[in-house]
């Protein structure tokens, strides 16, 4: 069950972490619903890299979805409530635990979140065929609402009127507007001229390399990734690490 982040003490390091977000909409709530994407905690580089991204029919409403992906992976950056790079705990995603803090008990708002330095404005999408009930690869859309914003993971960023980048990390300031947290993504284009968000999302940990003695390497390459996802197995993950250190 995901919850409040073990202590520092009590853990191994971990320098990566991967993940599965599937925010799926359900018969009880058809409305709801969003993407399913996977990616990779560096607790040491403090990124997450995304590597798929799909977006799930059943709802209604149909995120666009990123047109790099899978040809190139998109990087987000740990961002802090104070606008600053932050430093991922590195006993995040520990027994499956994952969550980016609380700003008081019981009251789930993050002290951190994975943020994009790209805006939506500046990326290429993909719409959702309503028809088919896919994503329709046949022609890349741009994004041009007025306000730019820089899509993420449990918060997000944009630009205000004077042109400066202003991080929505805590809890919005509007009294009608919940807190963000590890389960949404705040903003997603549903057309070139508006977004949604996805907000109930279930975060599946699906294998999380561990070491006492951290190494610092940056995100592996997606051939790198899928790799050590062949082999399946923590001791296939120690074994990619040693090779990998010998090769330097």
């Amino acid at each position: 069950m995901l919850g409040a982040l073990a202590p520092l003490g009590d853990v191994l390091h971990a320098d990566l972490v991967w993940l599965e977000f599937n925010d799926r909409a359900s018969q009880s709530f058809p409305g709801s619903g969003g993407p399913l994407w996977t990616g990779v905690v560096d607790t040491v580089t403090n990124k997450l890299r995304i590597d798929t991204w799909r977006e799930q029919p059943l709802h209604g409403t149909e995120f666009w979805t990123p047109a790099q992906l899978p040809t190139t992976p998109m990087v987000w950056d740990a961002i802090g409530a104070n606008g600053l790079p932050f430093d991922v705990p590195d006993n995040f995603g520990l027994n499956g635990v994952v969550d980016f803090g609380n700003d008081a008990p019981a009251n789930l708002a993050n002290d951190f979140a994975f943020v994009s330095p790209v805006s939506m404005q500046d990326m290429p999408w993909y719409a959702f065929d309503l028809v088919n009930e896919e994503v329709d690869r046949t022609q890349e859309l741009q994004f041009t609402f007025t306000t730019i914003f820089f899509p993420g993971w449990g918060g997000d960023a944009y630009l205000n009127q004077q042109g400066e980048k202003i991080f929505r990390v805590v809890k919005p300031t509007s009294t009608s507007g919940d807190a963000f947290d590890y389960r949404m993504i705040p903003v997603l284009p549903i057309s070139a001229t508006n977004i949604s968000s996805p907000t109930a999302a279930t975060i599946t940990v699906t294998l999380r390399d561990s070491t006492p003695n951290p190494v610092i390497y940056a995100i592996p390459e997606p051939a790198a990734y899928l790799s050590l996802a062949l082999v399946g197995a923590a001791c296939g993950a120690a074994s990619w690490w040693k090779k990998r250190a010998a090769h330097r």
